[in-house]
C-alpha cells in the first residue's frame, strides 16, 4: 500500500504533462499513434537502461573526468534512445505539420519517464520515488523538445518549406 501513493503521483503527473502538451496542437494527432509513440517511448527506457547497466563498472571509478564522461554517456543513450521511439511516428500520414514533432517527441519522452520512474519507484521506496517522479517527468519532456522542433523540421524540409519561410 506505501507504494501506491507514489505510484499513483508518477502516473498522473505523466499523463497530466501529456494531456498539457498534445492540447496545445491545433490538428490533434490520432490516439492510436500516440498510444503507439508512448509505447515505444516506454521500450525506449529499456534499452536505455540496458546500456546504462552496462555502463555500472565505470561508475564506481574515482576520476571525476571519468564520471562527467559517463553523465555525458548516459544523457546521449537516454536522449537517443527517446528521440528514436519519436521517430516511430514520421512516415505516418498524420504527420502533417511541424507541431507534430513536438507532440511525438514529448509522447516519447513521457513514456521513457512513467518507466523510469515505476522503476525508481519499485526500487527506492516512497520519498524519493515522489520527488524524482515530481522533477523528471517534466525534465524528460523538456529535454526532448529541442529533438521534436528537429523532427518538426524535417516535415518542414519534406514538403518543401524550408526555414526562411516565417
Amino acid at each position: 500500500m506505501p507504494l501506491l501513493v507514489p505510484l499513483l503521483i508518477t502516473v498522473t503527473l505523466t499523463f497530466g504533462w501529456l494531456w498539457f502538451f498534445v492540447r496545445r496542437d491545433r490538428h490533434p494527432e490520432p490516439l492510436w499513434l500516440l498510444a503507439r509513440t508512448f509505447a515505444w517511448g516506454a521500450f525506449a527506457w529499456l534499452v536505455a537502461a540496458a546500456f546504462e547497466a552496462s555502463l555500472g563498472r565505470v561508475l564506481h571509478s574515482p576520476l571525476p573526468l571519468v564520471i562527467l564522461l559517463l553523465a555525458l554517456l548516459t544523457a546521449v543513450i537516454e536522449e537517443g534512445s527517446k528521440f528514436l521511439a519519436a521517430t516511430t511516428a514520421v512516415t505516418e500520414v498524420s504527420f502533417d505539420e511541424p507541431m507534430d514533432g513536438l507532440v511525438y517527441a514529448v509522447t516519447a519522452a513521457l513514456g521513457f519517464a512513467l518507466m523510469e520512474n515505476v522503476t525508481y519507484t519499485l526500487g527506492f521506496g516512497t520519498p524519493a520515488a515522489t520527488w524524482h517522479a515530481l522533477f523528471t517527468t517534466l525534465a524528460h519532456a523538456l529535454f526532448s523538445a529541442p529533438q521534436g522542433y528537429a523532427l518538426g523540421g524535417l516535415h518542414w524540409a519534406r514538403v518543401g518549406g524550408g526555414w526562411s519561410r516565417v
